[in-house]
């Protein structure tokens, strides 16, 4: 890192400013690495697709060497992260990733020698923030300068004034001390200031013919003398003509562009490169032409077309040849880079190629499917503690639709047609612990308020509460004893989590944002809440409160507040440090909070030993048996029901259930193994619908109940359509690869002839298999490959396996970092042949 200039680039983008500035060091001082660090903070669902797109336009404005940003070692349960993601092992196409690394090995090598050629050069402002006059100003013109050249088709670099100090004017070229780069023109951003030799180098590169340009205003100081200086007017006057004192940028692109033939000019449009010159060989890196596009180039000789992708390479048709260049059509879509090269000799006669006439075959329908689990647990990377049944993380189901039961739902819940849409949505290990009536107004009668509501035995959450004459609802509140509020750990450090959950799980007030660091809370317009709920105790026992202690808020932080009033089966508490006796039975407790913040409030058996040794990744109140938990509704039987994956043959499940769990398959029962696993008597080959029936333990609503994800097992002969797999069922949550595969029949003149395989989009990785032999791997679009010679008459097993990104894991995770899971066989896939081979 530290042995070449580089930068930073975030967040799955390219950089033009910082590319030139890196890349104009290495060319002025004949560094042969441009480093890129990339792409921290772009999120788990960081695709290769975005990253390689990115990449070639990094490197089309001058990097040379990847560095992946993060390998991290370790992610500790999900929990620790730096500014992801880790694109490396960890990552589900991981398998694939040697493709897309092999291809930028080939093009930093290309692109690390000889150098770089170009007609402009902007003068780096530097002075002017020396002199302490208004670089900002100078240096956002002489990078606006920088942009609109490059949107114009115009490559650049940037010089500083030593560099221009040390070059050498040769007629109309300004040349640099080590001879390799020159430059027609320089242009002047808006300086005020400026070194005097920058001037006089101006001045004397101006007078042999160059052209100096000055974009807004003129040097009005120097290190000469500084300002009001008779000789520096004299030096501008000779440096910069009348006709090249500009207002504005694009009146510069305009005078550049007409000045002389340019470097690089699409005759379709503008297109983007890069060019450098290596021994007696000149390479073009270019971006931007479509298919079929024509692009003149300034040079001349044999021209071909080098592939990254294969090390390959194959001669370009040339279309016209003038006084000035060659103009070659070129053939790869815009989003790729196309490396041109120019090599002195006879240029290769070649016509230019006419489409062939092609008819398109859409493989429609479902392909079977097979899981392959990618997610390697065995240090604990994605979920701890460590156990044998998560020693590798595939396909589980984690996210459940959750209703009490009633009579009509004990006899419809387990069916595959029942609508659930109105079902609460849960998450395995958080369920309902409060009711939360609130912002509401502070105008109110607190004290006619607190006694109403700390009366309560019940909450109906139908029912309004009347507050002013304004009716307000109960809404539910929901946490984990271990992990706490979903989607919010609580404060972390700097760029993600860092491994700590927070032991305040009531968090209320507005959300000021979601930062890398945490969930922020501010106040609201009102700030007062209730939260209701009961506790049962099976014995009367002594009870404590342990309540959290009020303090600021720390720098991306909430902060923590405690309840103005706790009242316990109608009567408030007095004194919150006190031991409260408690009969057996139900006990409401009602908690009314004036401020916004983070706190918690636990009711705790006396005297109880705390426990000696305490879970990784969980709160203090996880595993302490003398926790008393909440349970705002009386017990009764709970279902789950979830999409499960296609074939599913088998579940495993851990639950808090008084009596033994039943399972149903598309309506029918399954066969109880024992031991939480649940047999499928017939497995169905598209997803099914799984319902589960618990009667929970007390103090275990909802997801409670079920504190670990539940295993599913397949197959491996299910089937599934095309499309983006988050959206189907357990799936969202899937981070590994499916394996998917089709049969395709063709005649003897079709298996022979021209066969181009259209995967249409996948996310993220795909390889591709003709009866079992490789075709390729495609890592970013086109998403074509060609599978001519690979066919054969009659049927034909063609298998696609698909590997996507860590989005979908992390969705269960209170990273900010999660990003987009959708992922799969996007589609639509089609088949390609050419029409002679159908006749």
């Amino acid at each position: 890192w530290y042995s070449a200039p580089g930068h930073d680039t975030p967040g799955g983008l390219a950089n033009l400013i910082k590319g030139k500035v890196s890349s104009s060091i290495a060319s002025l001082y004949e560094l042969p690495r441009v480093q890129l660090e990339g792409y921290h903070s772009l999120g788990w669902g960081a695709t290769t697709e975005r990253i390689m797109e990115a990449t070639c336009e990094n490197y089309l404005y001058g990097c040379n060497m990847l560095s992946l940003h993060g390998c991290y070692y370790t992610t500790r349960g999900s929990h620790w992260e730096w500014a992801p993601p880790c694109f490396h092992f960890r990552m589900p196409y991981w398998e694939h990733m040697g493709v897309f690394l092999k291809y930028f090995e080939r093009l930093s090598y290309l692109m690390s020698q000889g150098h770089h050629a170009c007609d402009v050069a902007v003068m780096y402002p530097v002075a002017p923030y020396e002199a302490e006059m208004d670089g900002q100003m100078a240096t956002d013109t002489a990078f606006e300068i920088g942009r609109q050249l490059v949107a114009a088709g115009i490559d650049f670099t940037f010089i500083d004034h030593q560099s221009l100090a040390g070059a050498a004017v040769r007629d109309d070229t300004l040349t640099v001390k080590n001879g390799a780069a020159s430059y027609r023109v320089i242009i002047f951003p808006n300086m005020q200031a400026a070194r005097w030799h920058s001037v006089a180098k101006a001045a004397e590169f101006a007078e042999a013919g160059g052209q100096v340009l000055a974009v807004g205003a003129l040097p009005e100081a120097s290190d000469r003398v500084g300002a009001n200086d008779t000789e520096l007017e004299t030096l501008l006057g000779r440096a910069f003509l009348p006709g090249q004192r500009l207002a504005s940028a694009e009146q510069a692109v305009e005078l550049v562009r007409n000045a002389f033939v340019q470097d690089v000019r699409g005759l379709n449009g503008p297109v983007r490169a890069t060019h450098r010159r290596i021994g007696f060989r000149d390479v073009y890196l270019v971006m931007g032409a479509n298919p079929g596009d024509v692009v003149e180039f300034r040079a001349r000789g044999k021209v071909e077309l080098w592939d990254p992708w294969t090390g390959e390479s194959q001669p370009l048709p040339i279309v016209a040849e003038s006084a000035t260049g060659t103009q070659v059509a070129l053939p790869l879509e815009s989003s790729q880079a196309q490396v041109v090269v120019f090599t002195p000799g006879e240029p290769t006669k070649l016509p230019r190629p006419t489409p062939a006439q092609t008819v398109s075959r859409a493989l429609t329908g479902s392909w079977q499917v097979r899981f392959e689990p990618t997610m390697n647990n065995r240090f604990g990377d994605f979920r701890l503690p460590i156990t044998a049944a998560n020693e590798t993380i595939g396909l589980e189901a984690r996210r459940f639709r959750w209703q009490q039961e009633s009579a009509e739902s004990a006899k419809t819940a387990m069916l595959p047609e029942t609508d659930d849409t109105a079902w609460r949505t849960q998450r395995h290990g958080h369920g309902l612990q409060f009711y939360r009536l609130g912002p509401i107004p502070e105008t109110n009668d607190v004290a006619e308020l607190d006694a109403r509501l700390a009366t309560l035995e019940s909450i109906e959450p139908t029912l309004p509460v009347t507050i002013n004459g304004q009716p307000h609802h109960w809404q539910p509140y929901d946490f984990s004893w271990r992990e706490g509020r979903e989607d919010d750990a609580g404060h972390q450090g700097f760029h993600g989590l860092k491994g700590t959950i927070s032991e305040n799980f009531i968090r209320l007030g507005k959300l000021a944002g979601q930062r890398a660091h945490a969930v922020v809370l501010e106040a609201d317009t009102h700030n007062r809440n209730y939260l209701w709920s009961s506790v049962q105790l099976a014995e009367a026992a002594e009870v404590t409160l342990h309540i959290s202690e009020p303090a600021p808020a720390v720098t991306n932080g909430s902060p923590v507040n405690a309840p103005a009033a706790v009242f316990i089966d109608g009567q408030q508490v007095a004194d919150l440090n006190a031991t409260l006796s408690l009969s057996a039975g139900s006990h409401s407790v009602l908690l009314r909070y004036e401020d916004c913040g983070e706190s918690h409030v636990v009711l705790r058996r006396a005297g109880a030993p705390t426990p000696e040794k305490l879970p990784e990744l969980a709160m203090p109140w996880y595993a302490d048996p003398a926790v008393i938990r909440y349970a705002p509704l009386a017990d009764t039987a709970e279902w789950f029901r979830f999409l499960s994956a296609p074939g599913t043959t088998a579940i495993q499940l851990q639950t808090q259930s008084r009596e033994p769990a039943q399972a149903w398959c598309n309506g029918q029962p399954m066969r109880d193994c024992g031991d939480g696993k649940f047999e499928v008597e017939s497995p169905a080959a598209e997803a099914a619908l799984i319902a589960l029936r618990l009667l929970p333990e007390t103090g275990c609503l909802g997801g409670a109940a079920i504190p670990e994800p539940i295993l599913v097992k397949t197959n491996g002969e299910g089937t599934m359509p095309l499309g983006d797999w988050s959206e189907l069922g357990i799936l969202n949550n899937y981070s590994g690869g499916v394996c998917y595969q089709t049969n395709i029949s063709l005649t003897e003149a079709e298996a022979s002839g021209s066969v181009q395989l259209d995967l249409g989009r996948v996310v993220a990785t795909a390889e591709v298999l003709v009866n079992g032999e490789l075709a390729g791997i495609r890592v970013a679009p086109p998403w074509k490959l060609d599978l001519s010679g690979l066919l054969q008459a009659g049927q034909n097993t063609l298998t696609v396996r698909v590997f996507n990104t860590l989005s979908n894991h992390y969705q269960t995770s209170p990273s900010r970092y999660r990003g987009d899971p959708v992922s799969g066989l996007i589609g639509p896939v089609s088949l390609i042949l050419e029409t002679d081979a159908t006749c």
